[in-house]
């Protein structure tokens, strides 16, 4: 929309030097970019949100089930008419740019829409700063829970049949072991006996 307030803009500076038919047409051109600064408002809209269509639409964004943790996006109004593009019928005709004050007031009004775009835009880009904070503190903490259940539940199987085989000959070792201690003790009753 900032763009084309600044078509708009270049028009209306043009307009200090035009006459006839060349008027005519910026005018036109004016009225017609003003029109699409509607259409490009009403067209921003994403799975049937619309947040700058309007104040009345909040978006609300919940970070946890488990906690308060959320975050509310107010709306904000770019149509030409909350703007202040909705410049008067004067200033958006013929008659109305062939005034030499007409135009510098229309130069005043877009340099004020475009610091009311500004503001808004920056309120809009904070929050979308935040909600890529957000998206990456998740994304890494998924991948940590992840790497730990996958330490948790896959096994090397090598390094796991080594084991085995160990903790397999320490029993055969341990079984052997009492086999002879059993014999030693058996001899040594018998020379009682």
């Amino acid at each position: 929309i900032e763009g084309i307030v600044g078509q708009m803009k270049g028009l209306t500076i043009g307009a200090r030097t035009a006459s006839g038919s060349e008027l005519t047409s910026l005018v036109e051109q004016f009225n017609d970019l003003r029109t699409q600064i509607d259409n490009l408002a009403s067209d921003a809209t994403y799975q049937g949100l619309n947040l700058v269509n309007g104040t009345a639409t909040q978006l609300t964004v919940r970070f946890s089930n488990d906690t308060a943790s959320v975050l509310v996006i107010d709306g904000v109004d770019l149509r030409a008419s909350s703007t202040g593009l909705a410049i008067g019928s004067v200033q958006g005709s013929v008659n109305g740019f062939s005034v030499a004050s007409n135009i510098e007031g229309s130069l005043d009004q877009l340099d004020d829409a475009v610091s009311t775009l500004r503001g808004a835009a920056k309120a809009l880009g904070s929050n979308v700063a935040l909600l890529q904070t957000r998206l990456d503190f998740t994304k890494d903490y998924v991948n940590l829970i992840e790497g730990g259940a996958g330490k948790l539940t896959l096994a090397d199987i090598n390094e796991e049949g080594a084991n085995l085989v160990a903790l397999q000959t320490r029993q055969q070792l341990g079984i052997s072991a009492l086999a002879f201690a059993g014999q030693s003790e058996q001899s040594v009753l018998a020379l009682f006996n």
